[in-house]
């Protein structure tokens, strides 16, 4: 086990979809929303061929589409045109988020060791409510949230992640280790930050491929959230 605090960790920060809260639900759910849209622009591509593209993109994400839903659509066949148009009428958001079964458990551990607890991810206001009806602000201060919809920016633009920084309170990017899913949304921005990362392999983001990492900053690879009870003190 790694104690963080001899690492010179004090804050903890997590990710929101596919480390807090699964968006398998929620995936399902918009690519058969999406499939019956598709039906009416002469398309005909089931849900399961939709959910596979997702898939695919995540291992690889075009940097320049910046969108894992609108490539997923571009290689199941669907014009650049069309994809961008249903990813504007989306109804992602329209679906629930659903908490992980250590979600709480992980939070309890890393509160009760008197870390300082995070959120910031890409999200929309009202996953503030969904943090509050889970249970989650138990642990995690309604202060302490930061969300993509509330204040302007998303992930990986590091103005998101330097918002952590801006309070005055003299936390140093070494002081932090943010918990997130995805390499080129998490841990390539944070490391060059100088922020440290445990990488969470849930969701189908899980295999895509760990990049260069900053040399002096610390990175664990974890193979699920219930391992960070185990992994760290």
């Amino acid at each position: 086990m790694f104690n963080l605090r001899s690492l010179g960790i004090t804050t903890i920060v997590f990710d929101v979809g596919w480390t807090l809260f699964s968006e398998t639900r929620r995936l399902a759910a918009t690519m058969r929303d999406v499939s019956v849209q598709l039906k009416s622009l002469g398309y005909c591509i089931s849900p399961v061929i939709l959910f596979e593209s997702y898939r695919k993109a995540a291992v690889a994400p075009d940097l320049w589409l910046n969108s894992v839903f609108i490539q997923a659509l571009c290689l199941s066949g669907v014009s650049l045109v069309h994809a961008v148009a249903l990813r504007t009428k989306s109804t992602w958001n329209s679906y629930a988020l659903d908490i992980y079964f250590d979600t709480k458990a992980n939070l309890k551990h890393f509160y009760t060791l008197g870390y300082d607890l995070w959120v910031l991810g890409n999200q929309e206001k009202s996953t503030r409510g969904v943090l509050s009806d889970s249970g989650c602000f138990e642990w995690v201060s309604p202060y302490n949230v930061l969300l993509s919809k509330d204040v302007g920016l998303k992930k990986p633009d590091p103005c998101f992640f330097n918002l952590l920084f801006s309070d005055g309170d003299g936390i140093m990017p070494s002081n932090v280790l943010y918990v997130g899913d995805r390499p080129d949304h998490d841990i390539t921005p944070c490391h060059r930050l100088g922020i440290n990362t445990a990488r969470v392999r849930r969701g189908p983001f899980k295999i895509q491929a760990t990049p260069p990492l900053a040399p002096g900053v610390l990175h664990f690879d974890l193979v699920d959230g219930g391992s960070l009870q185990d992994t760290f003190t």
